[in-house]
């Protein structure tokens, strides 16, 4: 549950308060952001390897306590590099989300004016002199 501290005091004189919330709820609230939808829909975070990079990302370009505009603004620039990070001086990149292959449309097969398949003339002649045989004349 977040709870609210005293940070100061406005010009009137009157107490300001922010809220504070648990590690729990900002990452609740971070999932709900559209920074984080786009950035599980681009890269594949089923992979531990990703989970991984992503704490190591936060750890050292977050410090402590981050809020979760923060996070948004991490997650934002990480999309902008296409997932590419240097982390301690090394350089990582998020796997990307493997895709299904969009289906390939079969070709369309000619028609003509009554709806049946077109044949083109050429093979349609070469169908029928197949089984012609030369005439033979008689004198």
């Amino acid at each position: 549950m977040s709870e609210k501290i005293l940070v100061g005091h406005d010009p009137k004189g009157r107490p300001v308060y922010s809220e504070v919330l648990s590690s729990e709820e900002i990452v609740e609230k971070l999932k709900a952001t559209a920074e984080w939808q786009d950035f599980k829909n681009k890269f594949d975070m089923g992979k531990g390897s990703n989970n991984t990079l992503l704490g190591m990302v936060f750890d050292e370009k977050l410090g402590d306590d981050p809020s979760v505009e923060e996070y948004q603004r991490l997650i934002k620039r990480l999309l902008r590099a296409g997932g590419v990070v240097t982390v301690n001086g090394t350089t990582y990149e998020f796997e990307l989300k493997e895709h299904e292959p969009e289906p390939t449309p079969e070709p369309e097969i000619p028609r003509d004016r009554n709806g049946n398949h077109s044949v083109s003339r050429r093979s349609h002649g070469a169908r029928w002199r197949v089984g012609v045989s030369k005439p033979v004349l008689k004198k």
